[in-house]
């Protein structure tokens, strides 16, 4: 089952129940990109310029009027699947198949690029009322795949751009009717200002929600989840800034012969956790989507210059025979 089904699911049980949660409409609203597009049209939320594409003219019509750099994506997909940035008319057929390969409800969108650096927002909607947690920067991929190598705790944006990040992440949410949930947005510092990219009514992954955020912010926000599904009151206090980073090591397609290295990066100051998911035998693919990640290394210190230093320690000190 994927994650969006499982929002929707759980969205539906607590709402047939009356129990506290995410409303079936806020739920559809967060996992379809196409209804997130058109709501933040709707609402003027700045987002991107987008078309719904259900064959391959509709895709190649979007990419002339779209300006002819784009992002081809499954309007219901995850983890980057079906994701390609196109500037190139000649690939647009063949992406706009491979997007709907991961589209269930037969939908793809073609979205204006939009150039810029990513910030991620991280917050949560509890009974109507929003409340920030904390902003990270990130890392990215070259063209053409959109993928995060690093996430950054706490950004280091200004803190007049932070604001503004999270009063267009509150109306973002808000056109979306999100509430009772954690909030995971991603917004472009574009030359005309933020944009939203997308929002999801659910925190992130890679163990960021579960023990990052709450190291970086001081803010427990899987205890405070739990209690909104409970019922009960939800307090928070004013948080703080400590250093958190995860980063993803990278390696060139190859056959691994031998991994070494695994025991001396985990017992580096400030490491909390190191996994990598290939053994000898395996084939590294190219960085497309999230499943051809190798691996992931999770650096707290007090500060994210220490956590910087201390993961990119570890990612040395990791070696991959081929």
């Amino acid at each position: 089952v994927s994650v969006d089904a499982a929002i929707r699911s759980v969205a539906a049980i607590t709402e047939s129940l009356g129990l506290p949660g995410l409303s079936t409409e806020g739920a559809f609203n967060a996992t379809s990109k196409l209804r997130m597009r058109e709501c933040w049209a709707e609402s003027g939320v700045p987002s991107t310029g987008f078309r719904m594409c259900l064959e391959k003219k509709d895709a190649i019509d979007a990419f002339h009027e779209l300006g002819e750099m784009v992002v081809i994506k499954p309007s219901d997909s995850a983890g980057s699947r079906g994701v390609t940035w196109v500037n190139d008319l000649d690939f647009v057929p063949e992406l706009f198949k491979k997007a709907m390969e991961f589209s269930r409800d037969g939908i793809v969108l073609v979205e204006e690029y939009i150039h810029g650096a990513e910030i991620s927002v991280e917050a949560i909607m509890c009974a109507n009322e929003f409340h920030p947690i904390a902003i990270s920067d990130k890392k990215r991929t070259e063209l053409p795949y959109l993928l995060d190598l690093a996430v950054l705790f706490p950004s280091e944006k200004s803190d007049s751009l932070q604001s503004e990040a999270f009063y267009i992440v509150e109306k973002a949410a808000r056109s979306l009717g999100v509430d009772m949930c954690p909030i995971h947005a991603e917004l472009i510092i574009s030359s005309d200002g933020l944009r939203m990219v997308e929002l999801a009514a659910r925190g992130p992954g890679f163990k960021v929600f579960t023990d990052m955020i709450p190291w970086s912010s001081g803010i427990d926000v899987v205890a405070k989840s739990l209690h909104m599904a409970m019922g009960e009151s939800v307090q928070f206090t004013d948080s703080v800034n400590r250093g958190a980073v995860l980063l993803f090591p990278q390696h060139s397609p190859a056959t691994v012969k031998n991994i070494s290295g695994l025991d001396a990066a985990y017992e580096l100051p400030n490491i909390y956790d190191l996994e990598i998911n290939i053994s000898a035998g395996d084939t590294i693919r190219p960085l497309i989507s999230g499943s051809d990640r190798i691996g992931h290394i999770i650096a707290l210190a007090e500060t994210r210059p220490l956590a910087e230093v201390a993961a990119a320690k570890a990612d040395k000190l990791i070696n991959i025979e081929i």
